[in-house]
């Protein structure tokens, strides 16, 4: 192992510098400058080339360092070997759902002898979470089950795939019937008061409120029952959408639905993926 011995021991600073400017400026580094980072930086770290350069902000000398490939931490790295074993244990933790206490993911990387990150990385590959970066990819087996159990509808899709492992929105298995252009059994344009409720994330007496009021257009459901059941059509669920934004919130709903319906795609719906078999 080379040893750097420091050949600058005294503070250095860009010329024209004060300190009544403070750290925040724009000088270029100098070739002093860049030779305190070379030999301080990866034996020393930060605070030792902050006291050598007072002009410098914790924040540029990062920067600066990174840009001449000094790096003091070990890169991300997801290639790390998985076994089926880890692989049961991460669908059972994230599967499990519910509140989970303080430290339990690092707990679950310890005992499966992975970073945190790479957890969450596999996670993602199995189908299990989607994170916010890039939707996990649909296996072959997923796919399988998909074109399967089509005929039964998309909640027929959606336990099946549960018991397999995967975890999938129903607007996740509906926009992934029309990529593969398979078609679901059930009437797509047609919603009652119930799937609407699990669609958009509200109670019933919300959705009744929005019948009641003109908001949504809906009729009668001509089977006989103690309570009146109402129909509504995709179109006039949209319409609904569209025209009163400040009834309902985006964040509840189904984000995959909800671009599909105001999307105006006709065609495959979820209307039926809410149908219990």
């Amino acid at each position: 192992m080379i040893r750097i011995v420091p050949t600058i021991t005294a503070p250095v600073t860009p010329h024209g510098w004060t300190p009544e400017r403070g750290t925040n400026h724009r000088f270029d580094w100098s070739p002093v400058e860049k030779q305190v980072l070379r030999e301080q930086y990866l034996p020393a770290g930060l605070r030792a080339c902050q006291r050598l350069l007072p002009a410098r902000s914790c924040g540029a000398i990062l920067n600066a360092a990174r840009g001449m490939d000094l790096r003091r931490q070990r890169r991300h790295i997801f290639n790390d070997p998985s076994t089926p074993e880890i692989d049961a244990q991460i669908r059972a933790y994230y599967q499990a759902g519910g509140k989970r206490p303080r430290g339990a993911q690092a707990k679950l990387a310890a005992k499966v002898d992975r970073p945190r990150h790479w957890v969450l990385a596999r996670a993602r590959e199995l189908g299990i979470v989607n994170g916010s970066l890039k939707p996990a990819n649909w296996s072959a087996a997923e796919l399988a089950i998909l074109d399967d159990a089509a005929e039964d509808g998309a909640r027929a899709i959606q336990r099946r795939l549960k018991r397999a492992g995967y975890v999938r929105s129903l607007g996740a298995i509906l926009c992934r019937c029309r990529i593969e252009e398979v078609a679901l059994g059930g009437n797509p344009d047609i919603y009652n008061v119930h799937q609407i409720c699990q669609l958009m994330g509200v109670e019933g007496k919300v959705v009744q409120r929005w019948i009641g009021r003109g908001h949504i257009k809906a009729k009668r459901d001509s089977s006989d029952g103690p309570l009146p059941r109402w129909i509504i059509r995709r179109t006039d669920l949209r319409t609904f959408l569209i025209e009163s934004p400040l009834e309902w919130e985006a964040r509840r709903a189904d984000h995959l639905w909800l671009i599909e319906i105001l999307a105006g795609r006709v065609g495959l719906s979820v209307a039926q993926a809410l149908e219990a078999p």
